[in-house]
C-alpha cells in the first residue's frame, strides 16, 4: 500500500466514525473495501486503531451501551488539524506521509479555512447516489439542542463556501425542498433506501433564486402561505463595479440593459429572497435597486437601520 494511500484510509475512518452514530467495526470495514483502500480484516482495524492514535492522536474506543465506536475527543489530540492539512496539501498535489515535512511545506501555503461540516460532503454524496434516507443530528442557528431528523438527501450544494444537503422530509405531508447547513449536522446515520419523487427537481427548485433558500412560506400544512413569484430585478452599478460582476455573474440571468453615463443598468430574472437582499447589501452603495419597488423599499430601510446602530 503506498504511503498516500494509507493516509487517506487513516482520514476515512476518522470521518466515519466521527461522523456516524456509533458505527460497528464490520460497517467502518465495509465502508473502507467501498472506497477501495483496505481488505476487511479484523485485525486490520485493530491496526488501524494504533496507528490512528500513533499518527494523528485520534483515540477510537468501543462503547458497550450503543454497540458501536465513537472518538473520544478528550482523550485525542487535535487530530482536525492533521487531517486538514492533509487534505489541503492533497488539493495541491502535495503527497507526503510524513507530518513535520508537510506542515514546514505548507507554512509557504496561504488557504481560506474550511467550513465546519464539509468532511461530510464525500458520504452524504453516496447517499444521495445510492438513494438511501439518512438520519442526521442538526441544529438550526439560534436554536439550543440537536434534534434527529429523517430526510432523504437529493443534492449537495455548495454556497460561499458552506455546503447544504438538500431534501425532504418522508413524513411531511407536503412534499417539499429543505436545506440542511453541514456545519450544523453532529452525526448522520444511514437509513433505508427510497424512490426518488420524479416530480421534485432540485435544479429547477432552485432555478430562479440568489442563493440557498427561495423565500416561499409555508402554513402548518405544509401548503404555501406565500408563493414567491420570480420578477425582473433592475440594478445599476458604477461602471468599474460592474466588470466585477460581470467577470462573476450572481445568476445566470443576469444581463447588462444599458449603459447610463458613469453607470451600467443591469437585471436579473429572479425571485426576491434574503440572499437576494444580503448580495444587494455587500455591494452597497456601488450598487442600487430600481425595480421592483418592495426590494427598494426593504433594502433602503435596512441601510437605514444599519446607520441608525452607528448613532
Amino acid at each position: 500500500m503506498k504511503s498516500w494511500k494509507k493516509t487517506k484510509q487513516y482520514i476515512l475512518v476518522i470521518e466515519f466514525v466521527s461522523t456516524n452514530h456509533y458505527p460497528t467495526q464490520k460497517q467502518i470495514m465495509e465502508y473502507l473495501k467501498d472506497k477501495g483502500v483496505s481488505k476487511t480484516k479484523a485485525r486490520a482495524f485493530h491496526y488501524l486503531k494504533k496507528e490512528l492514535k500513533k499518527n494523528f492522536k485520534a483515540v477510537i474506543e468501543y462503547d458497550f451501551h450503543e454497540g458501536g465506536y465513537y472518538v473520544n475527543r478528550e482523550a485525542s489530540g487535535d487530530f482536525e488539524e492533521s487531517i486538514d492539512l492533509f487534505q489541503k496539501a492533497s488539493s495541491i498535489g502535495l503527497m507526503t506521509d510524513d507530518l513535520k515535512s508537510l506542515k514546514e511545506m505548507m507554512s509557504f501555503v496561504m488557504t481560506t479555512k474550511k467550513a465546519r461540516g464539509e468532511k461530510l460532503v464525500p458520504q452524504l454524496i453516496d447517499l444521495c447516489k445510492d438513494s438511501r434516507e439518512v438520519e442526521i443530528s442538526h441544529k438550526k442557528y439560534g436554536e439550543n439542542d440537536f434534534k434527529r431528523r429523517r430526510i432523504q438527501p437529493y443534492m449537495i450544494r455548495e454556497l460561499k463556501g458552506r455546503w447544504y444537503v438538500i431534501g425532504i422530509e418522508p413524513n411531511e405531508t407536503v412534499k417539499r425542498f429543505r436545506a440542511y447547513g453541514l456545519d450544523r449536522i453532529r452525526t448522520i446515520k444511514k437509513g433505508e433506501f427510497f424512490i426518488r419523487d420524479k416530480s421534485l427537481d432540485v435544479k429547477s427548485h432552485y432555478k430562479d433564486v440568489v442563493g440557498i433558500f427561495n423565500g416561499e412560506v409555508y402554513l402548518a400544512n405544509g401548503k404555501i402561505k406565500n408563493e414567491n413569484k420570480t420578477q425582473i430585478i433592475r440594478l445599476s452599478v458604477d461602471y468599474k463595479s460592474w466588470k466585477w460582476i460581470d467577470a462573476l455573474p450572481w445568476h445566470h440571468s443576469q444581463k447588462k440593459v444599458r449603459e447610463l453615463g458613469l453607470n451600467v443598468e443591469f437585471q436579473l430574472k429572479v425571485k426576491h429572497t434574503p440572499d437576494l437582499e444580503r448580495l444587494i447589501l455587500e455591494w452597497s452603495p456601488k450598487v442600487k435597486v430600481l425595480e421592483p419597488k418592495e426590494l427598494k423599499e426593504s433594502i433602503v430601510a435596512k441601510l437605514k437601520k444599519s446607520l441608525d446602530s452607528y448613532e
